[in-house]
Parts: structure tokens; sequence; C-alpha cells
């Protein structure tokens, strides 16, 4: 048993390397230490770093604006050749339309012709002559120019043949127009259509009963049907009245 003094002589166990043992060192590779050393930034490299970077975003945002710019420009071309090639559609049809209604109207014309020369040759009267007293009649400013040509289409035996003529010639007036009040205009003075409205009502007279505007003038605007033509008529009445108040009106304001 151990004295208690002895315990201070007790000599700690030898904390030496036993023969034969080697302490195995680890070895650090001197690689690790350069790489780990390398990647550590200094200031100066950490701005060269957000340079390239800052660099590299505005080479980016220059090349997205070039890009759109040329797409900006191949739309805008894009619009121009559709407009473009809509407007040589809209020439194209237009030139059809054109064509075929050039060609109505030649047809037309020829089929005047022979009109007139089959009627005269019935009523051995002159189409010529009917003609110019249509031309220098027209347009109408009497009631009296008025009853003598609806008395001229009523007689029996000029009855077709001068209707015949006077549908040719309402067919010069009207042209290649489909405005039935242009030719109301031509055939009716203001003066004499202030004393007539459609159906003879508030004291006017009627023009629905005369040849001339129910069988004459309808015949070159049948296309349109008997309603539509109606109305035509009344809404070139209406204007016709509005036309004379107007000059009315000035003249009692010159007058004053």
């Amino acid at each position: 048993m151990m004295e208690p003094n002895d315990i201070f002589n007790v000599t700690p166990p030898s904390t030496s390397t036993p023969k034969g043992l080697k302490r195995k060192k680890v070895q650090l590779s001197h690689n690790f230490y350069a790489s780990s050393s390398s990647q550590v930034l200094t200031p100066h490299s950490q701005n060269m770093f957000c340079s390239e970077e800052t660099a590299t975003a505005s080479e980016g945002l220059d090349a997205n604006k070039d890009i759109m710019a040329k797409l900006d420009l191949i739309l805008e071309k894009q619009l121009n050749l559709e407009s473009r090639l809509d407007k040589l559609e809209e020439n194209i049809i237009n030139k059809t339309d054109v064509m075929a209604h050039h060609k109505i109207v030649r047809e037309t014309k020829v089929l005047v012709k022979k009109v007139q020369q089959t009627v005269c040759r019935i009523s051995g009267e002159s189409c010529e002559d009917f003609h110019t007293e249509l031309a220098v009649l027209m347009p109408m400013q009497t009631l009296d120019a008025v009853f003598d040509l609806e008395e001229k289409i009523l007689e029996k035996n000029y009855e077709d043949a001068v209707m015949s003529l006077q549908i040719t010639y309402l067919f010069t007036l009207k042209g290649t127009s489909g405005d039935i009040g242009e030719v109301v205009k031509r055939v009716f003075g203001d003066e004499v259509l202030s004393l007539f409205n459609w159906d003879g009502r508030c004291g006017k007279k009627s023009l629905s009963e005369l040849k001339i505007v129910s069988v004459a003038l309808f015949e070159i605007f049948k296309l349109h049907g008997r309603i539509d033509f109606e109305k035509e008529v009344r809404k070139s009445v209406e204007q016709s009245h509005n036309r004379q108040k107007q000059k009315r009106y000035l003249l009692n304001k010159k007058n004053l």
C-alpha cells in the first residue's frame, strides 16, 4: 500500500513514443493552400469582378434593344405591305366593278337606241325632235307644261310611243347615277314641285298620278322596288319644298 507521502513521488507514465512506432503525420497538399489563397478576393479583384458583370449586363441590354428595334422595323414593314396589298385588292375589285358597270351602260345605250328607232318607226315622229322638245321643256316650271306632257302621253295613238321616248330620255338624264332625287330635280323645277306631294294631300296635287312619275320614272328605277322608289320621291319632294322655302325667306329678307 502506498503511503500518503509517496503520492507526490509517483513518476508519471512516459508519454514518449514507443520504439518501433512512428506517429502518422497528416500531410496537407501545397495546392490546397494555393487554391484556397487564390479564392480570397482582394478589394481590387472584387471591383474588377463587379465591373465585368456590369459590362456583361450592359451588353445584354444593348443586344435586346437592337433585337426589339429590328422587330419593330419588321412589324412596320409588314403592316405597310399588308396595307399595300389591301389597296391592290380594293383597286382590283373596283376596276372589276367599273368594267362591269361600263359594260352594262354600253349594253343599255345599245338597247335604248334600238327602242328609239323602233318607236320612231311606229309613230312616224323623229326621235331627235322629241328629245329636243323634252330637253327644252325640262325641268318643267309650270303646271301647264306638266299637264301638256301628260296629255301627249295619254293620246291614244301615241301613248306607247311617247312613253317609250320619255323613258329613253330619262335614261339619258339618269346616266350612271342611281340617285332618284337628281333625276326628279331635272324633270321638275322647285316652283312647280311645291304644288305637289306624293299622294295629293293638304290641297296639293298628286305626283303618283302622273304617268311621267308612276310609269316612266319608275321604269328606269324599278330595280329599287316600288316602296323604296316612293320613299325616294317623297324625300326629293320634301327637299324641293325646303329649297323653295329657303328661297322665299332670302327674298323676303332682301326686300326688308
